[in-house]
């Protein structure tokens, strides 16, 4: 399979696509229309060598070297004054964290949104795998379009392993520079898109199955149901979604008052030793505070009316904080994230409700 160059793509791969201001299908640019829509682009932005047209030739969307933009705000319109398509000033904060930051790579070659959330201790590492690697077991066995919401880089091996039977994986971000890393690490086999969760530029019931992990929680807050609604909309029927989130309150969470007694021992020993190193105990976590977030909690899942009905199962039950506090790299307390994947595989439903990260399921009949 070859990526897709608009120039080349069949029907059958323009059939899954859609207008995310009218909602009609897509085809190529003719020769007249890629001419007009040139005249008609910012004077910033490079000139087209092809592109999309929503069917009634009304607006315009660039193919920049095989990644289709296919956002509201990068319509050109053909015909007329163009609506107003700007994003929200949340979704530009996110586009901009990581095109400029959590997409770029640190001195070691390693992205910096990774390396938040890595730790170079073997059992954490080893637990954070099993958590990555779980998703693939909820996922249809094969097909031909694996979407990957927000897909960033796709930068760990059991992520590249979800689309492995699938004849194609479409990778969506708002961030041209992950999409662009995508490309280097699924190759030709991948359909790369810069889309927005809450309008996905695809269209109904057309894709096999879908993984979205740790994205909906940077999705404006009063936009995530949309989200959700989306995936479920462009999902085929017979198809199963794999949403990882982010409950804002557990039993454990770290401003609850068990759990502030139970860290105040290591806040103290983690403030001492960066005193001594001279530099901000709070340094690590400077560059997620620039990100925007707004998670919700399971009551706010469970009042929406959304047209499904979901499986709530344990992604990990606690966050990397959590590990990073209380595992050593040796010793008998290094073998707790082996007895929490041990209890989240035992009991992955109630894990799913009260711990940190759910896994959502979502399967269309």
């Amino acid at each position: 399979m070859s990526a897709i160059p608009v120039e080349l793509t069949t029907m059958t791969e323009h059939a899954i696509l859609r207008c995310p201001i009218s909602g009609g299908p897509l085809r190529s640019l003719t020769a007249t229309e890629l001419s007009e829509a040139n005249a008609r682009r910012s004077h910033e932005t490079p000139e087209l060598s092809a592109g999309y047209v929503s069917a009634d030739g009304q607006y315009a969307y660039p193919v920049d070297d095989g990644i289709s933009r296919l956002t509201p705000d990068s319509a050109i319109s053909l015909n007329g004054a163009a609506p107003d398509t700007a994003l929200r000033a949340e979704k530009e904060s996110v586009q901009a964290f990581y095109d400029s930051k959590g997409w770029q790579k640190d001195e070691e070659g390693v992205f910096v949104d990774t390396a938040l959330f890595i730790d170079p201790n073997p059992s954490i590492e080893t637990y954070m795998a099993r958590c990555r690697a779980r998703v693939q077991d909820h996922l249809p066995k094969s097909g031909s379009y694996l979407l990957d919401v927000a897909s960033g880089p796709v930068q760990f091996p059991e992520y590249q392993a979800y689309s492995e039977s699938f004849a194609h994986r479409v990778c969506v971000d708002l961030s041209m520079v992950a999409l662009q890393e995508a490309r280097r690490n699924v190759g030709e086999d991948g359909v790369y898109v810069v889309g927005d969760v809450t309008n996905l530029p695809f269209q109904d019931d057309s894709l096999d199955g879908v993984s979205s992990l740790h994205t909906l929680y940077h999705v404006p807050h009063d936009e995530q149901a949309d989200a959700f609604r989306e995936i479920y909309r462009v999902l085929k029927p017979g198809g199963t979604a794999v949403i990882v989130y982010f409950w804002q309150t557990t039993p454990w969470r770290n401003r609850s008052l068990p759990m502030k007694i139970a860290l105040l021992p290591s806040r103290v020993v983690r403030r001492v030793l960066a005193a001594v190193r001279g530099r901000s105990a709070n340094s690590s976590s400077a560059a997620k505070n620039e990100l925007y977030y707004h998670a919700h909690d399971i009551q706010w899942f469970e009042q929406q009316n959304f047209p499904f009905d979901a499986d709530l199962r344990s992604w990990s039950s606690v966050n990397m904080d959590f590990l990073r506090k209380f595992v050593p790299k040796s010793g008998p307390l290094s073998r707790i994230p082996a007895a929490i994947f041990w209890a989240e595989e035992r009991f992955p439903s109630l894990l799913g409700r009260i711990g940190r990260y759910p896994m959502i399921v979502i399967r269309k009949p």
